[in-house]
């Protein structure tokens, strides 16, 4: 439950207010421990309790009540007492591991700074940074020891009770009367050390170990238990529940203080609270000062070297645990099989280093080795025989340097390549030649190319040389067997490797056109399947095949790109007699589709028709007024002047609409070249300009437009109002009077602003048509646009596209623009 106290804390750190609704402290508990279980960061978990009704008074209790101990949350209420006892221990170290958190923490409860501004989570004890090789090398070694969650040296209480642990305050004694006499006692030494007994009083334990306490409590119980008195009975004395001591850590520790600890704490258990030692902190020689003198010194470095912990000193309450600064900090960066820092005492050498260094690595030179050391000179080189190991001293800064082993093979060959074990092998009695070697690998697979493998030797001087070898010679006997050498090297080329990979392709409609593996003797019928099959709307009586032309022995321009053959298929894939054509490598496929064919097209008519609705062209060349008469003809509140005909963009149009925005983006604001990106996404359809009640009183006149798939024609209601937008003081919309000219439906808009561009007025219609002038034709549900005179704040590309989304054709649209930018 580590996360669980700093999670109280932090969420103290976090929270800005009071939260109005009220909980129990047992749900705030459950709500913190399923935040806890869940994984939740802490910001994430503040949020929660925030929501639940959790207050900073309630968190700040319960903080209190857990670091005092009095607060169970892991409900250990029926477990004994020695096992309360070493939970509680256990809840003891961990909380005081975390001091430089939980004190942190405790400092700012008020604060409404976040957990970034607090030192670092104890999760790092859990999960440590990953390092690089540099860090692993700046380590110092033993310093990460009391960093680990899973090493907290809590002692073991489930061990008979020591006869020489002194006696305290807050101290549970069990005290067992047995024999011919029989009483269960159970009593908590008070702060003066006494014990109070039914029937003799107090009895003072002050300063006595548990030998020395069970002697007094036999001869004070004798006075109430006669059976104590002839030895008829028998007292026992055990510790049930151990008291808290106060010990100061001071020194190089990493959060140096006054700590809280179990009675039977040692060294290492204020080490582990302390949070270990700092960079300049020693390990070797850690004090423990009582009642102002030197009680014992710890050296950390004997239990990592030899696991022993018999120099661990149980502390007393007032203790100070003294952590001075290293005296020698030396450092060994290879050769070694823990490359890191080491901290020596005064007088140990070499081999002292080394061994904690955990020995030599196999490839390291042992011989000798040497030594780099600061002076007041400067730096100072050392060559130090392995002799002399022992007896050379290291000093402060001192930095080891060892070589590595000569690392030139006496008798390893290689064979790689077309093989079938490729690998090492060593020049012994069974392979001394090239052809031994193969055999070694298990000989030579069937893709070998035997023209020309390749042996790379190393000469005298370690340079290199390379030697061709024919293996056809070779294996008829034809050229003498190669003796190997030391580091030679054999390739035996893959003839598969040697050329690049052959593939055939197919186009058109296939299920799954793309590229295939070449294989001997494919066809086209057998790419056709391997493709998946043909589409509905392939055609069978025109399948293009595209060979390249290979000559590498051409000397000659030739102008003759490929080669070009027509096949001509059956039914269920089946090719005329003897044109079934045997593809090559890299050959291309084309299916065709049928001239013939055609997927069903649509239209859509919408608004005021009789029937609404999708409509299929039968052929092409359907006009507008034979869509209408198919769909019943205009409804009475149909509005034909204002009907319009929407149109999809094709590809082509696409593109050539990406080039203009493309241009309008070059010459735009940086605002408006946002909005060219929203003209993108937007416009895949354009309004087409046309005169619908033209189209139907003249069928087939120029006015009857041809309808294209996807089209859509929507009859609206009569609209009667006139929109006025742009430059002028009040946009808004009028309603429409028969006469009534343009400037008139301005005025009443408010007139034109100042900037506005009065010459160039437009008005855009119902049916995607425009006019420009003041003098343009104003009919019901128009809209009038006064463009500005400043581009910067004049009308954005964004306004436009909005004035003109559902009535502007496209050239209308493209014209707009273009005048803003003039």
């Amino acid at each position: 439950m580590k996360r669980f106290v700093i999670l109280l804390a932090g969420a103290l750190l976090s929270f800005g207010s009071v939260c109005a609704q009220k909980v129990s402290d047992t749900q705030a508990i459950e709500y913190a421990k399923e935040c806890y279980g869940q994984g939740l960061s802490m910001e994430q978990a503040v949020k929660v309790l925030q929501q639940k009704g959790v207050s900073i008074e309630q968190m700040k209790r319960l903080k209190t009540q857990y670091e005092n101990g009095t607060l169970d949350i892991d409900r250990q209420s029926g477990k004994t007492s020695r096992e309360r006892t070493n939970a509680s221990l256990t809840r003891t170290v961990q909380r005081t591991a975390q001091m430089n958190q939980t004190d942190s923490l405790a400092m700012g409860l008020d604060n409404t700074q976040s957990m970034q501004n607090t030192p670092a989570d104890s999760l790092d004890r859990i999960q440590p940074p990953k390092m690089t090789r540099l860090d692993s090398l700046n380590r110092i070694y033993g310093h990460d020891l009391f960093n680990n969650a899973k090493l907290s040296f809590e002692p073991n209480l489930q061990i008979a009770t020591p006869d020489n642990y002194v006696i305290g305050p807050g101290d549970e004694l069990g005290i067992a009367v047995y024999g011919s006499s029989e009483a269960d006692l159970s009593q908590t030494v008070t702060p003066e050390g006494r014990i109070y007994i039914s029937g003799l009083g107090p009895v003072s334990l002050k300063g006595l170990t548990v030998a020395q306490a069970r002697t007094k409590l036999r001869k004070e119980l004798g006075r109430i238990f006669g059976g104590l008195t002839d030895g008829s009975a028998s007292v026992d004395v055990t510790l049930s529940g151990i008291r808290s001591i106060q010990v100061n850590v001071m020194g190089e520790a990493t959060v140096p203080g006054t700590y809280t600890l179990p009675s039977l704490a040692t060294v290492f258990h204020a080490l582990y609270a302390a949070g270990g030692v700092t960079n300049t902190g020693t390990l070797r020689a850690i004090k423990v000062i009582r009642n102002n003198r030197t009680a014992g010194e710890v050296d950390v470095y004997r239990l990592l070297i030899t696991g022993d912990n018999s120099g661990d000193i149980v502390l007393q309450d007032g203790d100070v645990v003294l952590i001075p600064p290293y005296v020698n900090l030396v450092s060994i960066h290879k050769g070694v099989k823990r490359p890191m820092r080491y901290e020596l005492l005064q007088d140990e050498t070499v081999a002292d280093a080394i061994e904690y260094a955990g020995g030599f690595t196999n490839d390291a030179f042992r011989k000798s080795l040497n030594i780099m050391r600061q002076d007041d000179k400067g730096l100072k080189s050392f060559n130090v025989d392995s002799a002399d190991y022992a007896r050379f001293v290291l000093a402060d800064g001192d930095k080891v340097a060892i070589g590595q082993r000569y690392q030139r093979s006496e008798n390893k060959v290689i064979v790689e390549g077309a093989v079938y074990n490729p690998g090492t092998y060593a020049i012994d009695d069974e392979v001394k030649t090239v052809k031994q070697l193969i055999e070694a690998a298990d000989g030579l697979r069937e893709d070998a190319f035997l023209d020309r493998a390749l042996l790379q030797r190393e000469m005298p001087d370690w340079t290199l040389e390379m030697e061709s070898v024919d293996l056809n010679q070779l294996y008829a006997g034809l050229i003498p067997d190669i003796e190997l050498r030391p580091n030679d090297e054999l390739y035996v080329a893959s003839k598969t490797d040697m050329r690049e990979e052959y593939i055939v392709s197919i186009a058109g409609p296939v299920a799954l056109p793309g590229d295939y593996l070449y294989a001997e003797g494919m066809t086209v019928k057998d790419l056709i399947v391997r493709s998946g099959g043909l589409l509905e709307s392939a055609s069978l009586v025109k399948v293009d095949v595209s060979r390249r032309i290979k000559d590498p022995h051409s000397t000659d321009y030739s102008p003759v790109r490929s080669q070009l053959f027509t096949v001509t298929l059956g039914d269920g894939l089946q090719t005329e007699e003897g044109k079934d054509l045997i593809l090559e490598p890299f050959d291309q496929v084309y299916i065709r589709k049928s001239p013939s064919y055609n997927m069903q097209n649509t239209v859509t008519l919408q608004g005021e028709v009789l029937f609404a609705g999708s409509y299929a062209l039968e052929n092409t060349g359907v006009r507008v007024s034979e869509i209408i008469a198919k769909a019943g003809g205009v409804t009475p509140a149909g509005f034909i002047e204002g009907a319009s005909l929407e149109r999809q963009m094709t590809p082509e149009e696409q593109d050539k609409m990406n080039e203009i925005m493309y241009i309008l983006s070059r010459q735009a604001s940086r605002k408006d070249s946002v909005d060219t990106n929203l003209f993108k996404q937007t416009y895949r359809h354009y309004n087409v300009g046309f005169d619908l009640k033209a189209a139907l009183e003249k069928p087939g006149s120029p006015a009857d437009i041809i309808l294209q798939p996807g089209d859509i024609i929507t009859v609206p209601e009569y609209n009667g109002t006139v929109q006025i937008l742009g430059s002028v003081l009040y946009p808004n919309a009028i309603a429409y009077e028969k006469g009534k000219k343009l400037d008139q439906y301005v005025k009443a808009a408010g007139g034109y602003s100042p900037l506005a561009r009065r010459n160039k007025v437009f008005v855009l219609y119902m049916n995607g048509t425009a006019a420009t002038g003041r003098n343009a034709k104003i009919v019901p549900g128009c809209k009038i646009v006064v463009p500005m005179k400043s581009r910067q704040a004049g009308v954005s590309i964004s306004e436009i596209l909005g004035i003109t989304s559902t009535t502007a054709s496209m050239a209308s649209i493209v014209a707009s623009m273009a005048n803003m930018f003039r």
